[in-house]
């Protein structure tokens, strides 16, 4: 499985994805910008190993299945949904930061 750490309006992602697409080659698109409001997170660490799964509205990656990696210009996360103050949002984006080192760092 390819994991494709992107955004939403990149149009050289969406190239490559509609020949992935043709080709029936696995992947996970990630859109960074929608991390916080259109996915869902498993986490765990244990023994020094990150586990888990995302999911978004149309399909589930388990982290175990990434054989490859896109990190193709990624955004910060959108808050502008979530209530929060500012101590809380500082908060919320250091650890959504922290969730994607921790991906991002994984041996495949």
């Amino acid at each position: 499985m390819i994991l494709i750490v992107t955004n939403k309006i990149n149009a050289h992602a969406d190239l490559i994805i509609q020949k992935m697409h043709e080709l029936k080659i696995p992947f996970f698109r990630l859109n960074t910008e929608d991390l916080l409001t259109k996915n869902s997170f498993i986490l765990s660490y244990d023994k020094n190993t990150f586990n888990g799964s995302i999911r978004n509205p149309l399909r589930k990656l388990d982290f175990s299945k990434i054989k490859s990696v896109w990190y193709r210009r990624p955004q910060r996360p959108h808050l502008t949904n979530i209530i929060c103050n500012n101590d809380e949002r500082i908060f919320i984006e250091k650890e959504t930061e922290k969730v994607l080192e921790g991906l991002y760092s994984q041996k495949v």
